[in-house]
């Protein structure tokens, strides 16, 4: 199945001297389970088209389609709810909420679509055990290492089983070691949970282990 299409998105900013491109013409698709990279220099619209899917923001043409609805048929506010329940974010520089700890910042999307108190203790004691962080649970995001914050920002982007995880440069912050790491857990947990994955990344040793590669080659105008 389909999970995700984009087709002819582009992203079109006007400005008091002009329109700057930010995205051009793109398309692709992403079967369920799938996964895909976004490679391409600064400026070539990577973290644009994420947005786009995130529907963080509407293209300027084309459209984004989930599960064969296309986004231009939702409101912002219908967007929100279909972001919120379906898809997990992954960022280099995750942001935490500081005084919480580990575990009830990754609670946060459970919560947030109203999953009981019992069933995120189920959820969150198996993930934060499979990704070899369950002893960090109570721990201050500041109280961790890099790659083990990554791990709890992997754990919440897919806490909720999002049917589609998109992560922007998400090793980039990672030495080498912590980001081959990173990226070998990353595919093994969307393999097991069968979400599709779509990242944006420099990283050639990531995107060689995608399925697919969508290369983005045109930079913003200046």
């Amino acid at each position: 199945m389909t999970i995700l299409e984009c087709r002819s998105v582009t992203r079109t900013y006007r400005t008091p001297s002009g329109d700057i491109c930010a995205l051009p013409s793109t398309s692709l698709a992403v079967q369920e389970g799938g996964s895909l990279a976004l490679v391409g220099p600064s400026g070539s619209g990577k973290s644009t088209l994420l947005s786009l899917v995130a529907g963080l923001e509407r293209p300027t043409t084309g459209d984004v389609w989930f599960k064969g609805a296309p986004y231009s048929g939702l409101s912002m506010a219908g967007l929100l709810k279909h972001r919120r329940k379906h898809i997990g974010l992954l960022t280099q520089n995750p942001i935490f909420i500081r005084g919480l700890s580990l575990w009830d910042n990754i609670a946060i999307p459970l919560r947030l679509n109203g999953w009981a108190e019992q069933s995120i203790r189920v959820r969150l004691s198996d993930l934060l055990a499979r990704l070899g962080i369950a002893d960090l649970r109570w721990r201050q995001p500041s109280k961790v290492s890099g790659g083990e914050l990554q791990r709890a920002a992997l754990a919440r982007a897919i806490a909720h089983r999002p049917a589609l995880v998109l992560a922007d440069e998400p090793t980039g912050s990672l030495d080498q070691a912590n980001r081959n790491a990173a990226a070998e857990l990353m595919i093994e947990v969307a393999r097991e949970t069968g979400c599709a994955l779509v990242v944006a990344t420099h990283d050639v040793a990531v995107a060689d282990r995608m399925q697919q590669v969508v290369r983005l080659a045109q930079e913003s105008s200046p």
